[in-house]
């Protein structure tokens, strides 16, 4: 009786778990789409922006490309999450597990802002400094006119995309005990 009663309990466990994990899942995914979605508004609200001659590289490579590039990371990071809840194949796509998900939310969160002002080249402070500063636009530098609502679109999705990191974390912390 001992022993059903010891593999009642254990299965009783990972099925705790598996609700647990699916719980950070479903959080991560939500994150994912409001951080997706800020980022899109942000390009939206830019897409007639032309910036000076001389930041249109910067522009360009630095800031458009970039937030494309965290954009379709975020919409993949949501397939995987859908497919890990759906317990389906993770075979194609170019993220293979929540872990790799994981590092490359973490490396998108301090390409848009690092916490440490010092060290700090991220694109927010690109845009605030080097192209949308009031210096700038004294000396004739374009600045579009919702410049706060933008940038607060950049943080919000950073701050979104902290709670994917740390939805993912835990995730990954509980699937390496529970498995």
């Amino acid at each position: 009786m001992g022993f059903l009663q010891s593999f009642k309990t254990a299965f009783a466990s990972t099925n705790d778990n598996s609700g647990e994990l699916n719980s950070y899942l479903a959080n991560a995914k939500s994150n994912i789409k409001q951080a997706h979605t800020h980022i899109k508004t942000f390009l939206e609200g830019v897409r007639d922006f032309q910036p000076a001659r001389r930041h249109e590289q910067l522009y360009d490579e630095e800031i458009k490309n970039k937030l494309v590039s965290i954009k379709t990371l975020l919409f993949e990071g949501a397939v995987l999450i859908d497919k890990k809840l759906k317990n389906e194949s993770l075979r194609e796509g170019r993220i293979k597990n929540t872990e790799e998900l994981k590092k490359l939310v973490d490396y998108s969160i301090n390409e848009i802002k690092i916490d440490d002002a010092e060290k700090d080249n991220g694109i927010i402070k690109k845009l605030q400094v080097e192209m949308w500063s009031d210096d700038r636009v004294k000396r004739g530098f374009p600045r579009p006119n919702n410049k706060e609502l933008l940038i607060n679109n950049l943080e919000e999705s950073r701050k979104y995309m902290k709670e994917i990191s740390s939805n993912l974390e835990n995730y990954n912390m509980l699937a390496n005990v529970s498995g």
